[in-house]
């Protein structure tokens, strides 16, 4: 063969091995990249889940407060309404607790 020939193809398998070594360091960047982007996806997604969770939390509590006090609001009512039941009716019931007590 001629040496022309072999720098040929000596020179041929350098720019070869040059396409190659192109080729794994863009592959590189590209696997760098999407892992990168990946990581911000989920960064993301996991910080907006967990705002969404605490905008819920709050709007429970919210309505668990409002809840409560409209419990302890008809409780009250209804405690003043025994109270006041209690109240008409406790001398009535005693004169006739006496009455029998008496007979």
């Amino acid at each position: 063969m001629d040496n022309s020939v072999i720098e040929r193809l000596a020179a041929i398998e350098r720019e070869a091995s040059g396409l190659v070594e192109k080729a794994d360091q863009e592959t590189q960047e590209l696997i760098a990249s999407y892992e990168r982007r990946t990581q911000e996806f989920d960064e993301e997604a996991e910080a907006a889940a967990e705002k969404e969770i605490a905008d819920m939390r709050a709007s429970l509590e919210k309505q668990n407060e409002e809840t409560m006090r409209q419990l302890e609001s008809e409780m009250e009512s209804m405690a003043s309404m025994l109270d006041l039941e209690y109240a008409s009716k406790i001398d009535a019931r005693a004169d006739e607790i006496v009455k029998k007590i008496l007979e």
